[in-house]
């Protein structure tokens, strides 16, 4: 797998499918840790992303959560390795806006409209088709525990010629609200994992599988 060509690729490809949620103007206090991982058809799991989400009332702050994520791509004889810097920026939900404050390509101390910020997949995403209907399926009794808690099983889709894809969740209060949760448009339980099917032109091309990995 070129994993170069699959880590850029999965963005675009899933651009078309984040669009549904409602973008929440007090987002609660507190942080989650954020790790997505894309499993291909082959079952070959590559993690791009691993971000720490600070929330307080209408800002979300965005950074790095660990070391750099190192990456490698083998082919034809060549092996390349590099290290991707996870983007770092403020999130102001109240007016929409973001401050980039570690992004390559991007000037220090840039403000820019959250709709067109391609590099968040959660919080622009509620921006978009907000009157797009989510079905959503939580009759499962399954449970899974995490954090020491209980978390419900549960699965969505965006219309009824989609498969249906995995969450957990809990209805449990919380002070904070999950970025996750905003990818499944009029859902309002805390949302600790889910898959997204992505798809290329109707032809399957594996999955992210996002989960949070720690509640502060």
């Amino acid at each position: 797998m070129n994993f170069f060509l699959n880590i850029f690729s999965v963005i675009n490809l899933l651009l078309p499918v984040l669009v549904y949620g409602q973008l929440p103007i007090d987002v609660g206090r507190g942080a989650v840790v954020i790790r997505m991982d894309y499993i291909s058809l082959d079952g070959d799991t590559s993690i791009f992303q691993n971000s720490r989400y600070e929330l307080a009332e209408n800002i979300v702050q965005r950074r790095a959560a660990g070391e750099p994520l190192v990456v490698t791509s083998e082919g034809e004889g060549i092996s390349l390795t590099a290290y991707v810097a996870e983007p770092e920026y403020d999130i102001d939900t109240k007016n929409q806006t973001v401050y980039v404050r570690k992004i390559e390509g991007y000037n220090g101390q840039d403000t820019v409209i959250l709709k067109d910020f391609s590099f968040d997949i959660f919080y622009r995403s509620a921006l978009m088709n907000v009157d797009q209907k989510t079905e959503v399926d939580t009759t499962s009794s399954a449970v899974v525990e995490r954090f020491g808690m209980q978390f419900k099983t549960g699965r969505f889709r965006h219309d009824q010629n989609e498969l249906w894809s995995d969450f957990l969740y809990t209805n449990e209060a919380m002070p904070m609200s999950s970025p996750l949760t905003l990818l499944v448009h009029g859902f309002s339980g805390f949302i600790a994992e889910l898959d997204l099917l992505v798809d290329n032109a109707g032809v399957s091309n594996g999955k992210i599988k996002a989960i949070i990995t720690d509640i502060k």
